[in-house]
């Protein structure tokens, strides 16, 4: 299974859980902020984006978990249902 998560707030707890679970094969994580997923990637070994599309347009990812700010969940999640995204 490969994940999406959106936000590296609290996405962080995502990030863990996932990045070890024995199901998930790949973790793609989204941040508007380059400074704040590089130490991510590099300590969870993850991938990472600034670029919400690449999660969104990605055929391969099942699953998108939010972590973002309140003021942009619904709009986001709307987005990644209208891709496809559960």
């Amino acid at each position: 299974m490969k994940i999406g998560v959106l936000g590296t707030g609290f996405g962080v707890v995502h990030i863990g859980v996932f990045s070890k679970h024995p199901l998930v094969d790949d973790v793609i994580v989204f941040s508007r902020k380059q400074e704040k997923l590089d130490p991510l990637v590099k300590e969870h070994g993850v991938r990472g984006t600034t670029n919400l599309e690449e999660i969104l347009l990605e055929p391969s990812i099942d699953i998108v978990t939010m972590a973002l700010p309140p003021k942009v969940q619904f709009e986001t999640a709307i987005k990644a249902m209208e891709h496809g995204k559960d």
